[in-house]
């Protein structure tokens, strides 16, 4: 099975991060969201996408889901071929879903939840509202049929284009471009994305990894009020939820242009807060000359021109122009951050001497007891297991007793275990 991957790349400087397309049902990423790729790759970032089984380019049978879980695996695979790429080594990754895309997003996130720095969710599908959820017997209908005529197109539905398209001219070119799947939602399909829906939306609160939610208050293909319930649910310290009243369910294609001009605004400054680590502080005390750049205040813009990202402070000291340490020309925005670095620059006294190290008691002599007194101070065992630790029982004695009290010594099973 072949499927066909794109790309969109910054032509003048190295990327800032990785993002990582998933469209929607029906859809493809090289025609339908070329839109996005050119704006991120314009906005400094290297866009991957890959269409479907059965969708855009790629072989299938047009329209068809067989199985939700291998539409994830095939991203999944793909996504992590071209991470393994030496160029992209060492770049943050970013996932952006579009509708059943975002399901994709979210299902990515599960089976590597630590893998992925963000996600931008473009009115996800996560979920399928109440008063819309078919009755159980319709349910067991659509799972029986789907396996007898799997490919038949027998899904009543409304013209979705109409409903998620405002722009007269994108609701041309999508039913004018032949990767665009037009016809009835084939039965299996139906009975997937359903699943799919059920799935997620037991899972809303197990997301953790940062997101923003772009979704249009008068979408009527996903409904605006599911967004806000990930939102609630999602135990992600990092989330942001952008409602755009007005505006429908293809935000970042079908809306007039600048209503598309302020959506991407918002996801574009969300991904530059957080695509790199550069940091400087305050009035930071320099004790030695390999202290490496740290701080609370961010200029992640004009990180993206550094020409060494893990350059030491010396180093970057060393250079009589500060200017010398990034590429030009550089933006607007960066321009502005580099003066800032130039002011903060000039009220930084450096120190000569050798780097030197001090425990937080204040001495450079390492006791277990400190260790032991800042780590534990706060936790107050039980009396009884203060007594034990007091007395003069073996060590082997006074663990046995530690492993009852918190429950983790059963002795009634280990008896049992033995022949």
């Amino acid at each position: 099975m072949k499927l066909f991957a794109c790309q969109w790349s910054p032509l003048d400087h190295e990327p800032k991060a990785l993002i990582f397309l998933c469209h929607g049902y029906a859809m493809e990423c090289s025609i339908s969201m070329r839109g996005t790729g050119v704006r991120l790759a314009k906005a400094g970032f290297t866009v991957h996408g890959l269409d479907y089984e059965g969708h855009g380019k790629s072989e299938g049978l047009q329209g068809y889901i067989n199985s939700f879980d291998d539409v994830v695996v095939d991203c999944s695979n793909y996504f992590a071929s071209v991470c393994e790429r030496g160029e992209c080594k060492g770049k943050k990754k970013f996932l952006l879903g579009e509708s059943m895309g975002g399901a994709i997003v979210l299902m990515l996130h599960r089976k590597e939840p630590t893998n992925w720095d963000g996600a931008i969710l473009v009115a996800p599908m996560c979920k399928i509202v109440e008063d819309m959820k078919p009755r159980p017997i319709v349910i067991t209908i659509l799972s029986k049929l789907s396996n007898v005529i799997p490919t038949w197109k027998i899904i009543p539905t409304e013209d979705v284009i109409d409903k998620a398209i405002k722009s007269e001219e994108w609701r041309q070119e999508v039913r004018n471009n032949p990767y665009c799947y037009k016809g009835r939602p084939r039965l299996k399909t139906g009975y997937e994305l359903f699943m799919a829906s059920l799935d997620i939306e037991s899972t809303l609160d197990k997301v953790t990894l940062p997101f923003i939610i772009v979704h249009g208050g008068d979408d009527a293909v996903t409904d605006p009020s599911v967004s806000e319930e990930l939102y609630t649910s999602a135990q992600s310290k990092d989330k942001t939820l952008k409602l755009y009243p007005g505006m429908c369910h293809a935000l970042t294609s079908g809306e007039p242009a600048s209503n598309i001009d302020i959506v991407f605004l918002d996801i574009i400054k969300w991904l530059d807060e957080r695509k790199c680590s550069f940091w400087w502080k305050d009035g930071f005390v320099l004790q030695g000359p390999m202290v490496y750049l740290h701080s609370r205040h961010r200029i992640s813009n004009l990180f993206s021109y550094a020409q060494k990202e893990d350059i030491s402070f010396e180093s970057f000291m060393q250079h009589q122009e500060i200017t010398s340490n990034f590429h030009f020309p550089i933006s607007t925005q960066a321009l502005r951050e580099l003066q800032e670095l130039n002011e903060l620059m000039a009220t930084i006294q450096v120190s000569t001497l050798e780097d030197t190290w001090t425990y937080i008691w204040g001495t450079n002599l390492y006791q277990s007891k400190k260790v032991n007194s800042l780590f534990f101070a706060p936790i107050h065992p039980s009396p009884s297991l203060t007594v034990i630790w007091k007395s003069k029982c073996t060590i082997k004695i006074k663990v046995s007793f530690w492993l009852l009290l918190v429950d983790h010594l059963n002795i009634r099973g280990m008896m049992q275990r033995k022949p």
